[in-house]
């Protein structure tokens, strides 16, 4: 615009001036001085003023040249720079880009396109705040990720591009992070072949790194191990054992998403390097034994956490004193028996605690519902004896002639809604040979063709009826007024409404036996906001459950074998057992039967927090069900504080009849024999 305003007002300087070289006189003096040309013309051409007008048709013509130019320029400029702006506003509500000449160090990258990124994002970014490490998305929009929350995305950074590109994860400093989460593609849904390859690429990429990699197919989870991935989260097996422990124990799943969840005022699992746990005792306590450190703990209360095992370190140190299979081992409540990890094992400089805490610790600071069935936890459940007789006749049956046995004869059983892969596990879960007393099964399903046909003992006890299960009479065929509990799945064939049928299914439930434990798979975690009115007692969100393995495999590393080892049904792991508290501590406080259990380490007892029934409240709001009663539901509280505020409950609690507690051990504890006067 400049140029052709300078080049304009002088063709018209000169065409005027020859035009009037002979003598003609100015019509119009605005002309006449070379300066003045400059400013007219800039008037005439925005505002029309007919006083402007030069004398010459030369004049003219390039006034109106002029114009013409004008036009084609702003509108060249509009097409071209109005979007720039649009952009440059619209960027101010999308993640920032990484520029080329910033360099991150021990940042969190996350590779791929996937509904799971704001979840991901929010559970990293409380570390990413405190410790000041930003997280860098890779993916190929992510110049439109959407800051939903300015303080959790404060330090959020993306890259656009594929993560198997070698430029690319260059771009990313992906030699200077501290951890890399690969997500399976959401977008690529109907391509599972495609999403897995891309999967494995990109850990061969990253081979040389810590990766935790999401695996939907189990079938590439070998695949994966070649690519030398440090931690694979497979999906589906998580959920299944978190969807089988939800059955044998009540409740166990608020535990495990009280630990997953990274917040203020959840606890997590953290491995406490013996140098830290040293300054926090101002001591040398390195080479003393699991047991000593533990018991300097219990004595001195100094912080907030709880100690529940070990992890030997992958050192040269500890290879010269043990054998070298066993580095890097997680050894979680260490048994009293096992002579060489156990809980006279000396801890070593390279070592960790394992800890279950609010936080990193501070260094500088000085319903008798139990469905377990192992030996001796499943004493209310059998089956009549009639059943009994009838199945040694009928252990050989088809599944098609086992239809119709589920109308009668039960009680204490548990009743399954939809069939799905993971059916079949939990199933093999419920009735494996580490379960004694194993009770029945009924299936409700509305494709019972589908069921796997099997002579094995673990589908010996498992029982089919055909239908719908939104149906109350298919409900009544399967005995539910009389079951222990009812698991509902989502409907692998209807993945858009699968969550809005679970609701429809828990309603339906609820109105035959409102006392059955009720567990539910959902898909989508916001959709638990649905199930407020309802007195479902447990949700497992598959999105929400993985979102949140992901990102505390990337805040402590292999930490998911951790929670696999916790999840794991055998003799020889622990598990999360939630019992009522004993009768003997009613009118108790829980440090009163902390001290029992310190007293009797003997035992490998690890209490770890308590239940109590609560009015269930959303924004201090009471909800009440369909029928108009106030709904109570089962408080959690892990690791309770040593410190309260008015109407917290903490490590003062006084337990009351209908509490629970939760504990870490190898097997159902009896503590009926203890007595609070054994604390003197």
């Amino acid at each position: 615009m400049l140029v052709s305003w300078i080049v304009g007002s002088n063709l018209i300087y000169i065409s005027e001036y020859l035009y009037h070289r002979d003598g003609t006189a100015w019509l119009n003096e605005n002309f006449k001085n070379y300066p003045d040309t400059y400013w007219n013309v800039i008037v005439f051409l925005t505002s029309g003023v007919e006083d402007y007008v030069p004398d010459s048709s030369y004049s003219k013509i390039i006034t109106f040249l002029l114009l013409i130019t004008g036009i084609i320029i702003v509108g060249f400029f509009t097409a071209n720079l109005v979007p720039i702006l649009i952009e440059a506003f619209n960027d101010k509500h999308f993640i920032k880009q990484k520029p080329l000449h910033l360099q991150f160090k021990n940042h969190y990258i996350i590779c791929g396109d996937s509904r799971k990124l704001e979840g991901i994002i929010g559970q990293l970014s409380y570390s990413s705040i405190k410790q000041n490490r930003p997280i860098l998305v890779i993916s190929n929009g992510a110049r439109k990720i959407p800051i939903l929350c300015k303080k959790k995305y404060k330090n959020v950074w993306g890259v656009e591009g594929e993560a198997t590109e070698q430029k690319i994860l260059s771009q990313a400093d992906v030699d200077r992070a501290e951890s890399v989460i690969i997500l399976a593609d959401d977008m690529e849904e109907n391509a599972p072949q495609a999403v897995n390859s891309k999967l494995i690429t990109t850990a061969l990429k990253l081979s040389e790194k810590h990766t935790i990699v999401e695996l939907k197919d189990s079938s590439y989870l070998k695949h994966l191990k070649r690519a030398h991935a440090s931690e694979i989260i497979d999906v589906n097996q998580y959920s299944t054992r978190l969807l089988s422990q939800s059955i044998l124990t009540p409740g166990v799943s608020q535990v495990f998403y009280e630990l997953l969840s990274v917040s203020l005022d959840s606890n997590e699992i953290y491995m406490l390097p013996m140098k830290d746990l040293a300054e926090i005792y101002d001591g040398n306590i390195i080479g003393n034994s699991y047991r000593e450190v533990v018991n300097l703990h219990l004595e001195s209360l100094a912080q907030d956490f709880i100690i529940i095992g070990y992890q030997v370190a992958n050192s040269t140190e500890n290879r010269i004193n043990h054998d070298e299979n066993s580095n890097g081992r997680y050894i979680i409540n260490p048994s009293s028996n096992n002579c060489e990890y156990g809980k006279d094992y000396r801890l070593k400089r390279l070592d960790k605690m394992i800890i279950i805490a609010y936080d990193e610790p501070n260094v500088n600071e000085k319903h008798n519902k139990s469905l377990r069935t192992r030996e001796s936890k499943m004493k209310g459940i059998t089956m009549q004896d009639n059943f009994k007789t009838s199945l040694k006749n009928e252990q050989t049956l088809s599944n098609r002639e086992r239809l119709n046995l589920g109308r009668a004869g039960f009680r204490d059983h548990i009743v399954i809604c939809n069939w799905s892969k993971k059916t079949e596990q939990i199933i093999r879960e419920l009735h494996s040979t580490n379960v004694k007393n194993p009770v029945p099964i009924i299936i409700i399903t509305d494709q019972p063709q589908e069921v796997t046909q099997s002579t094995e003992d673990w589908m010996k006890e498992v029982f089919i009826v055909p239908g719908p299960p939104l149906d109350s009479k298919v409900l009544n065929k399967a005995s539910l007024e009389t079951a222990s509990t009812a698991i509902i799945l989502s409907d692998p064939r209807d993945k858009e409404y699968a969550d809005s049928k679970a609701i429809v299914i828990a309603l339906a439930i609820e109105a035959i036996n409102r006392n059955v434990h009720t567990i539910v798979e959902i898909l989508e975690s916001e959709n638990r906001k649905h199930f407020i009115n309802t007195q479902v007692d447990e949700i497992i969100c598959v999105k929400e459950l993985t979102e949140k393995l992901l990102s505390q495999a990337a805040l402590t590393h292999d930490i998911s074998q951790l929670y696999l080892h916790l999840l794991t049904e055998s003799e020889d792991t622990n598990e999360v057992y939630i019992i009522p508290v004993p009768a003997t501590f009613i009118g108790k406080s829980w440090k009163d039967l902390q001290k029992i259990l310190f007293k009797y380490d003997q035992e490998d007892i690890i209490l770890i927090g308590f239940i109590t029934e609560e009015e269930k409240k959303v924004n201090e709001r009471t909800i009440h069900n369909h029928f108009g009663n106030i709904i109570n539901v089962n408080k959690i509280y892990i690791n309770p504080k040593k410190k309260t505020g008015p109407g917290e409950k903490g490590g003062d609690y006084i337990f009351q009849e209908g509490d629970k507690i939760v504990t870490i051990c190898y097997c159902e504890p009896d503590l009926e024999r203890f007595s609070p006067s054994e604390t003197n």
